[in-house]
Order: C-alpha cells, then sequence, then structure tokens
C-alpha cells in the first residue's frame, strides 16, 4: 500500500464522486445487493425443508416460522425474543435486506461528505447490537468494492486493508444466524462470530488495562529466565518477546475503534439511560478521525424522540464533534430497484410457503400473535411494499472525533 501524501478528507474528496459513477456503472451496487437477496431466499427456504434425519414436517416448520414473524415486526425491543426458535430466521428475512440497503446510504453520504472511516492500518469496526449482521454486510461489501475500484483506478493511496468487524450481540440464535449465513454466502471475511456478548457492563477501558497490566505481569513473571526455556516450550524469542512487551503501553491500541454502529439499538428511554456508562466508555474508545453512527426511528417518533438528546450530550461529554451534514431525517425509499428487489424476496419465499404447506391466504389474513398481525405486503404479492403503518424516515446521528482520544494512564 502507498504511503498518502495528503489527508483521508482530501483523497475522498477527490475521489468520491468517481466511486460513485464506478458503483452505478453496471449496477455494481445492485448486483451486490441482488446476490444478497438471492442467497437469503435461498437460505430462508432451506431452513424451512427438514433434513433427512428430522422428525419434523415442511407444513410443522412453515408454522413455527409463520408463528415468529408477527414478534419481530412489533416486539423488537424484547431482548428474550431473539432465542426463541425460528426468530433469528425470521428477524433476518423481515429486516437484514432493508437494514442493509440502508447502511449503504448512510456510507454513502459518509463518503459524499468525506468522513467515511479510513486507515493505513486495520480499519476497526464496531457494531452495537448487531442482529443478522445487516451493517456487518453492507460495511464489508461497501470497502470491498472501494478495495475493487482503488486497484482497478490505480490508486494505491486510497487502498486501506480489509476491514475488522468487530460486534455486541446477546442472542445465541442469531449468533448462530450469521455463522451460517456466512458460510452460504460463501464470504471470505464474514462475519462468523460475535465479539462481545453483552453490552451492559462493557467497558473498553477497563478491558484495555486489564490487558495491559496482564502482558505487564506476565513479562515480569518471565524477566528472569533463560532464552532456552522459551524456545523449549515453542514460543517466540526471548528478543522478540522482551521487545513486544518490554513497553506494555504499546498495547493502548487494543479496544479502540474507527468506526462504531448503534443501528437499531438504541430503543427505548429507559435503556439509554441505563446504558450511560457504556455508551460513554464506548464513545471514549472512537479513534482520531474516527466515526460513531447512531440511527434508528424518526425523531419525530414519540416514543424515539427523548433518546436522541441524550445520545448527543454522551457525544458531547466524550468529545465527538456532531457531523451536522450528515445527520438528520432520511426518507425510506419504497419504489426504488432496492425497493422492489425487496419485495420480490418476500413473494419469493412467501410463494414458496403456501405452495408447500397448508397456510394459504385466509390462514394469514387471521393470524395473529397478541396484537401484532402478519403485514400483508410480506405475504400477498399484490399488495405495495409500503403500508398504512410503514415509516416515512429514520434518523441518522453521526459523531466524529477530530482529535487524538484520551490516552489510559500507566498502572504503577
Amino acid at each position: 500500500m502507498q504511503k498518502r501524501e495528503t489527508t483521508w478528507r482530501k483523497l475522498l474528496n477527490l475521489h468520491q464522486e468517481e466511486y460513485r459513477i464506478w458503483l452505478d456503472k453496471d449496477e455494481k451496487r445492485f448486483q451486490i445487493f441482488d446476490k444478497l437477496a438471492e442467497d437469503l431466499e435461498r437460505y430462508v427456504i432451506t431452513s424451512l425443508q427438514p433434513g433427512p434425519y428430522d422428525d419434523i414436517s415442511i407444513d410443522d416448520l412453515c408454522k413455527r416460522f409463520v408463528h415468529r414473524i408477527p414478534d419481530v415486526l412489533g416486539n423488537c425491543d424484547n431482548a428474550n425474543m431473539y432465542d426463541e426458535d425460528m426468530a433469528a430466521l425470521a428477524y433476518a428475512h423481515v429486516h437484514l435486506l432493508e437494514r442493509y440497503r440502508r447502511f449503504w446510504d448512510i456510507l454513502l453520504r459518509l463518503l459524499k461528505e468525506a468522513v467515511l472511516p479510513m486507515s493505513e492500518n486495520e480499519l476497526e469496526v464496531l457494531d452495537v447490537g448487531t442482529g443478522p449482521a445487516p451493517v456487518l454486510y453492507a460495511i464489508s461489501d461497501f470497502y470491498q468494492l472501494l478495495q475493487k475500484f482503488t486497484h482497478e483506478k490505480g490508486y494505491p493511496s486510497l487502498g486501506i486493508p480489509f476491514p475488522e468487524l468487530s460486534s455486541v450481540e446477546s442472542s445465541r440464535e442469531l449468533e448462530q444466524f450469521i455463522h451460517a449465513f456466512s458460510e452460504v454466502s460463501q464470504r471470505s471475511h464474514g462475519p462468523y462470530s460475535i465479539t462481545f456478548r453483552n453490552f451492559k457492563g462493557l467497558d473498553f477501558n477497563e478491558l484495555r488495562a486489564e490487558t495491559i497490566e496482564e502482558a505487564k505481569n506476565k513479562w515480569k513473571a518471565n524477566k528472569g529466565r533463560q532464552w532456552h526455556d522459551y524456545y523449549d516450550y515453542g514460543t517466540q524469542s526471548w528478543e522478540s518477546y522482551s521487545e513486544e512487551m518490554d513497553n506494555p503501553m504499546s498495547l493502548n491500541g487494543l479496544y479502540r475503534y474507527n468506526f462504531v454502529i448503534f443501528s437499531n439499538f438504541l430503543t427505548t428511554e429507559s435503556d439509554v439511560e441505563m446504558w450511560k456508562k457504556e455508551l460513554n466508555a464506548t464513545f471514549l474508545s472512537i479513534r482520531h478521525g474516527g466515526v460513531v453512527v447512531v440511527t434508528g426511528a424518526s425523531a419525530n417518533n414519540k416514543k424515539y424522540k427523548p433518546i436522541y438528546p441524550i445520545v448527543r450530550e454522551i457525544a458531547k461529554e466524550t468529545q465527538l464533534g456532531r457531523i451536522k451534514s450528515v445527520s438528520g431525517e432520511i426518507a425510506c425509499e419504497y419504489s426504488d430497484i432496492y425497493a422492489k428487489r425487496i419485495k420480490q424476496h418476500y413473494d419469493t419465499v412467501w410463494t414458496w410457503i403456501k405452495s408447500n404447506s397448508s397456510i394459504d391466504d385466509s390462514f394469514l389474513e387471521s393470524f395473529r400473535v397478541g396484537k401484532n398481525r402478519i403485514v400483508k405486503s410480506l405475504w400477498d404479492p399484490d399488495t405495495n411494499l409500503q403500508g398504512p403503518g410503514s415509516p416515512n424516515e429514520f434518523s441518522l446521528l453521526a459523531f466524529r472525533r477530530n482529535q487524538r482520544p484520551p490516552k489510559l494512564r500507566r498502572k504503577e
């Protein structure tokens, strides 16, 4: 990778329009979206068919799947719901494609304003509340195409290593979905697992300090041994070991991120209030030039209205500047080629379900779980994707660190 002779901002300003045109040429962005939709269709339909040793029918599997749809439409705030049978599959079927395309739009907005996170070293990404990983898949595909563009056009200074994808997700069922779906869709860079299981109590300063202290204590304990002891244990040489561990503060870059995303995770005021400490620690983990994105339902939504001021206040406390040109309300699309492909995905899956089970339109019309029903746009090919309850817009808050992050004090 050629050493840069200018700032990332100037490079992005120089090449962003050309990259956007390149993406639209031959529909490169749509092709990768279409493949994601095909992979998801195939995965959902395969998952609704019993294996050779399963003692269950297609009809029963489809009914279990249908039973979860109202929950993933109207009960998303219930974290326990995602570990129910078929919940992860139903959630991915309903939400993955829309959340994926939505985050692509966010990445393009960051690119246009020349604040897209970039790094000559590894680009460290953290997605909090990963779900079925639409954000991580979008980031993976976006930067992979950027690398392809860079190579094709001969812009080596714009090239970066492939992003390191980290995540926070409590549901093991969703983690299993991510692992299996990444495999069947042949994603060489994953994601394949969850990095952190719980957001509650997650403190990157503490994790960093503990790692440094462990390295320092290990070095002290081993300092008096002879070099051949390490050779016998099959570890690295004494010289390289001491060079790395004699200065434990070199580990200060651990658990620092270039890009942190909260996508449809901060959904209740009570949770945001409860997570103030964790949000503060996460925002403090942002590197110089790094970006935090918070996206969810419109701020005009009564439920979400008190959430975003709390987030803005925490960002201010942690010295993150708001990117005003990026933040705001973004219109939801229901008629472009991506919306049409999402509708096609729904039609494909539900046509298969109705052709291979006892489930029919009259059953779906009347089916409900509690107060939640299955929206007609999912299973009726003659119904538009946008229904009476469909949102018109979603909110985006973006923050950037314009100075060095606070340094961790060395423990004596």
